[in-house]
């Protein structure tokens, strides 16, 4: 009996770390309005399970708090209350609706009254 229970257990730690190891890091860089930044995405199964960004300028990243994929728009949300509305895009700028097939992020970023355009290039070394 111990010996399934382990085989069990083995299998479901194995299964963890696969899923795990399905999860694709997402690295852009470009700007927001005129300043640079790298935004950061963990996508796993077509949805964003962890994602932050930071100015080129400044130390701190700053954290993502909510993620929703809209056909070919992703909307993310901070803590400071900035809104992205990114689209999806492939190399030449054509909307897609799958995550392994972007390479680009436009849109933009809104607070209150601010509405900054979003330019984001997925960096090489990003893990795909």
């Amino acid at each position: 009996m111990n010996f399934h229970r382990s085989a069990l257990l083995f299998s479901l730690a194995a299964l963890t770390l696969s899923a795990a190891a399905r999860a694709e890091v997402m690295r852009f860089h470009g700007t927001i309005g005129q300043r640079g930044v790298t935004m950061t995405l963990d996508v796993k199964d077509e949805l964003v399970t962890d994602a932050k960004y930071k100015y080129d300028n400044e130390a701190s990243e700053l954290a993502v708090s909510e993620s929703h994929l809209f056909g070919a728009t992703v909307v993310l949300a901070d803590d400071d209350g900035n809104n992205f509305h990114l689209h999806l895009q492939d190399a030449d700028g054509t909307s897609v609706t799958t995550f392994a097939k972007t390479r680009k992020l436009t849109g933009t970023m809104q607070r209150e009254e601010l509405d900054l355009p979003v330019k984001l290039d997925l960096m090489a070394d990003s893990k795909r």
